[in-house]
Formats: structure tokens, sequence, C-alpha cells
């Protein structure tokens, strides 16, 4: 009867193993499982003001690994008026300002800067771009990053994919 039990204790705690090790996998790498976190969860919105319907996008903004310091945070993209007004929002807030654009590409391969948006100020800032939401999204791939200062501005801190 012993023996019946140890291989039944043995499958117990190798599938407890399993799932432990899943969960901390999970955690780590944003379920997303590349080497950047998560390359930027993409929530559409849609949200009515004063009779007006206005769509938005959420972008998750996730630490660039290998970078420090490293930041996590939001971009709300919505449009106004035919503009798309950029909010963004990281943490922990760094000293001195972090210029922040729009780049070609994705968190792995980014290209040239397509929209420089307004430097990141105690971890906020807000940006209006001269194009619309159907413009912006016709010129996909893009994504968005946030630098450590002018000074190090090859130094990504944060980075979501559009």
């Amino acid at each position: 009867m012993a023996q019946q039990t140890i291989p039944q204790n043995k499958m117990i705690m190798w599938v407890i193993i399993a799932l432990i090790i899943g969960g901390i996998a999970y955690y780590v790498y944003g379920g997303q499982g590349n080497k950047y976190g998560s390359s930027g969860g993409v929530k559409e919105t849609t949200t009515k003001e004063a009779g007006t319907a206005t769509t938005g996008t959420e972008i998750v903004l996730a630490p660039v690994a290998g970078h420090t310091p490293s930041q996590n945070g939001t971009a709300n993209l919505e449009e106004k008026d035919g503009k798309v007004v950029v909010t963004l929002n990281v943490a922990p807030v760094l000293d001195g300002p972090q210029p922040a654009h729009i780049h070609m590409g994705d968190c792995l391969a980014t290209g040239d800067v397509v929209y420089p948006l307004t430097s990141l100020v105690e971890g906020k800032s807000i940006s209006t771009l001269d194009v619309s939401m159907e413009a912006l999204k016709a010129q996909l791939p893009l994504v968005i990053n946030v630098h450590k200062s002018a000074d190090e501005a090859s130094v990504y801190t944060a980075c979501g994919s559009l």
C-alpha cells in the first residue's frame, strides 16, 4: 500500500512544481514571453464626451530587459478633432525630463522616429499629434519608447507596441 502513495505523491509534487514555474514565468514575462516583458498590450476603448464618441487605445509600456532603470506604465491614445492625443504615465519617476518618441518597428527592432512626443516630467506627458487615429494605424508597426534622458537617449526605460 505504501508503494502506491509514493508515486502518487511524486506526481503531485511535480504538478505543483510545474504550476509554480509556470506562474513565475507568466509573472516575469507578463504573459508575452519575449525579452522585453510585455510588448505592449493594446486595448481599444470608446468614450462619449458631450454627445460625441471618441475611440481610444491603451498601450501597456513595459520595462526593457537589460536596461536600467526600468519603468512600467501606460500610453493612452485618443482622437480629438482629427488629431491623436497621446498621454503617457510611467513609474517609478526619474529625475529630469525623459524624451519619448513613436518609432517605426516594435520593441525588439526599433526603427526611425516617426513622431516625437513631449518629454515626460515626473513620469507624465501629453502630446498632440497632427495625424488621425486611422492614419496613425495605417503606419503600423509602430512602437512608443521612453528614454532615460536626452543625454542617454540610447537607454530605453519602457516600451510598448501600438
